[in-house]
This record gives structure tokens, C-alpha cells and sequence, in this order.
């Protein structure tokens, strides 16, 4: 809609302590989140789902690619939503 401005916005919240030690002993929140993104972004590679290759931030990945890392993010005990929120614009 004209004179609108559209955001989308994404929040991620990480399992609990106790649940990252249950599925990683020793794990702590930082290591657990460090660990978790990048198992799930190993796995899209060894699955064929990555066929780029260099260095690049996880923004220009494929929608494809990123909803699979999504989906594993998730299944591994992380909670995500998205929203869409709509602003009116501010006059100058």
C-alpha cells in the first residue's frame, strides 16, 4: 500500500541451558548456538543443498537453503517466528 513502509521481523530464541546440556553435554547457550548453525548449515551442504562455493553471509542464501537451515535450527530445539508488520509513513 502506498505510504506504507513494510518490516519483517524474526526472533529467534534459544533452548534453555538444561535443554542444550541434554542434547550436548558440556554445552553452554554460546557454544550451543554456535554449534547448532553451523551443523545445520553442514548438513544442507552434505544433503546437496548448497552448491555455491566461497564465503557468504547466510542472507543471500536461497530460499530453499534457508528454510531448510530454518527447519533444522528449529528441530534442534530453537524457536523461531516471523512477522510481517506494516508502519504508515512518516511525513517530512
Amino acid at each position: 500500500m502506498a505510504g506504507e513502509t513494510t518490516e519483517i521481523r524474526v526472533d529467534i530464541a534459544m533452548p534453555y541451558l538444561r535443554r542444550s546440556l541434554l542434547q550436548v553435554w558440556g554445552a553452554n547457550q554460546i557454544s550451543f548456538a554456535t554449534g547448532v548453525g553451523a551443523a545445520a548449515y553442514a548438513k544442507a551442504i552434505l544433503d546437496g543443498k548448497v552448491t555455491r562455493r566461497g564465503l557468504f553471509p547466510p542472507e543471500v542464501l536461497d530460499t530453499e537453503t534457508r528454510s531448510f537451515v530454518i527447519a533444522e535450527a528449529e528441530r534442534r530445539g530453537y524457536s523461531i517466528s516471523r512477522r510481517r508488520l506494516a508502519f504508515a509513513a512518516v511525513p517530512e
